[in-house]
């Protein structure tokens, strides 16, 4: 399907000296997966824009917790998800987007911890979390690659996963 057969597109917006665009749409009209397909046929490479969240400073590594710094091995990427028991939004991708079986498998290839931010408030400071839900993607030496602040679907996690677990 071509990105300009898809419903919910609500903008395009192009950068030509970098040759790059950014797509708005509506989720409820089409899924990240039909729009990332519909990017793939025009013959670029898809991925998720970083949060407008982005603003919080990337964590030093002498400033993680004990138990985030243990994930670093120098193998895997680490993916660590900042949730509240509280939280609407959370409570849905537990349900969701934790729960599919495709987002099992790969966060299987990464070091990856679920962090409450009421019970670990250590890690909740060190790296700035201001909203939940919270997914932050850390390279192998600790360095921030990517973060969402938001609720995201199966297919949408299993996209910013897919960019990350050649790190």
């Amino acid at each position: 399907m071509a990105l300009s057969e898809l419903q919910g597109v609500e903008g395009v917006r192009v950068d030509l000296a970098r040759d790059l665009f950014t797509v708005s749409y509506s989720e409820t009209e089409t899924s990240a997966a039909e729009m990332f397909h519909a990017i793939e046929s025009l013959g670029y490479k898809p991925s998720l824009d970083v949060s407008e969240f982005r603003s919080a400073p990337s964590t030093k590594l002498e400033e993680l917790p004990m138990d985030i710094a243990s994930l670093l091995d120098g193998d895997s990427p680490v993916s660590i998800y900042f949730g509240a028991k509280w939280c609407g939004a959370c409570k849905i991708m537990e349900r969701t987007t934790f729960a599919d079986e495709s987002v099992k498998a790969k966060l299987e290839e990464f070091a990856f911890r679920k962090v409450d931010i009421e019970e670990n408030p250590d890690a909740t400071e060190a790296f700035s979390i201001r909203g939940v839900p919270t997914l932050i993607i850390l390279g192998s030496s600790g360095e921030e690659l990517y973060r969402y602040v938001g609720p995201l679907s199966p297919s949408e996690a299993l996209l910013v996963l897919e960019q990350f677990d050649e790190h």
